[in-house]
């Protein structure tokens, strides 16, 4: 089964650049647009606002900032969803 993964950082921080370097360390996943409405993983640095409106996480919400308190802020954050940080 092929992960789906969706990188979603702030313009600031260049996703770009990000999502390179991940799928360099995981090429096995599929890194998916911006506009995908339903991923396995989602790695976040401050994600938009709408992002849990817009989007289906799955499995598990990688934070790349420190700590969750960001994420778990979002009234619509998958609460079963395991989130680390």
């Amino acid at each position: 089964m092929t992960v789906r993964v969706l990188v979603d950082v702030p313009s600031t921080a260049d996703e770009t650049r990000w999502r390179s370097a991940l799928a360099a360390a995981y090429p096995e996943g599929e890194w998916l647009a911006d506009d995908a409405n339903d991923v396995d993983v989602l790695v976040a640095w401050r994600p938009r606002a709408d992002r849990f409106v817009r989007t289906r996480v799955r499995r598990a919400i990688f934070n790349l900032g420190a700590g969750v308190d960001a994420l778990l802020a979002f009234r619509r954050c998958p609460p079963t969803c395991p989130s680390t940080g």
